[in-house]
């Protein structure tokens, strides 16, 4: 099968023209065929691209016909395992939290309140963590309010 040729005179400045001879020799072909081997990879990327989203598209129906199966299954083990256990480990840091804030405050503190201590606490856990550091009274602020919530209070006053 033997493919008809067609001449079409073709506009290049002098830039073009160097850029295609140096293309030819590196290639080891001439003019002609060098510009030929351009505009067929050229065409080769453009199709390329135009079926990249067809191909992408393709890839996700696929995807979602074999993982939809197992979302019923994935969603049943959130819903009656994994929010049960976050459940518990939550109401176990609580527990955590109001014993080690207390033991603290009754045997090792030097008199300094429960909000003092959790202030402290605050500042040191995010030095460690490498957080950007806040101002001391909105760390003070967050033991209050955490405090509070703990244990249902309204009120901490600093008894220093």
């Amino acid at each position: 099968m033997s493919r008809r040729l067609q001449q079409k005179p073709i506009a290049m400045t002098e830039e073009m023209i160097e850029a295609i001879d140096k293309y030819a020799a590196k290639h080891n072909t001439n003019f002609s065929n060098a510009v030929r081997l351009l505009i067929d990879s050229s065409l080769d990327t453009d199709a390329a691209r135009a079926n990249e989203n067809m191909i992408r598209q393709y890839i996700r129906e696929e995807l979602d016909i074999c993982i939809a199966p197992y979302l019923k299954k994935i969603e049943g083990i959130i819903e009656h395992r994994v929010i049960p256990i976050c459940a518990r480990t939550g109401r176990t840091s609580a527990i955590s939290f109001a014993t080690v804030i207390g033991m603290l405050t009754e045997n090792y503190t030097d008199g300094r309140s429960h909000e003092n201590i959790l202030t402290t606490a605050k500042k040191f856990a995010a030095q460690y963590l490498k957080e950007k550091v806040k101002p001391e009274e909105e760390y003070r602020q967050e033991a209050r309010e955490e405090l509070n919530r703990a244990y249902n209070a309204s009120n901490f006053d600093d008894e220093v």
